[in-house]
């Protein structure tokens, strides 16, 4: 049986090779481990993640970033944006797979480096899935 309340996560998957796929996700719902929980799901869980990734990878945290956020403070009556750069150790997944696949796709500016990609042009997280 299927227990737990409902959930949606849409995403687009940018670009995928043999090992890996940079995604980027929206979520509809705001539930606990809900990115780690459907990627594991259909079979493509996160890098890094122990708990529902059984497989050994080198990645020393779960392979998911925020890159903007968005929402309505109610205090202030307005829209509040946050961008955050993509982390450097996401950078060098699989020999700068997200760095190409993210500047091919628009979602950063080329010539960004891994310490510091500039403002992310995206809306969503993204994830790297196996």
């Amino acid at each position: 049986p299927i227990s737990g309340k409902p959930s949606v996560t849409e995403y687009q998957t940018l670009a995928q090779n043999s090992h890996a796929a940079a995604v980027l996700v929206t979520l509809h719902t705001g539930r606990t481990h809900q990115i780690r929980v459907h990627f594991a799901a259909i079979g493509h869980p996160l890098f890094g993640d122990d708990l529902y990734n059984r497989q050994a990878d080198d990645f020393k945290r779960q392979a998911l970033h925020c890159a903007h956020l968005r929402f309505w403070q109610p205090l202030q009556k307005k829209w509040v944006d946050l961008h955050a750069p993509l982390p450097t150790d996401m950078a060098k997944l699989s020999d700068h797979f997200i760095y190409q696949l993210f500047i091919r796709h628009g979602v950063i500016d080329e010539g960004d480096t891994g310490k510091s990609f500039g403002r992310m042009k995206t809306e969503t997280s993204f994830a790297a899935s196996k």
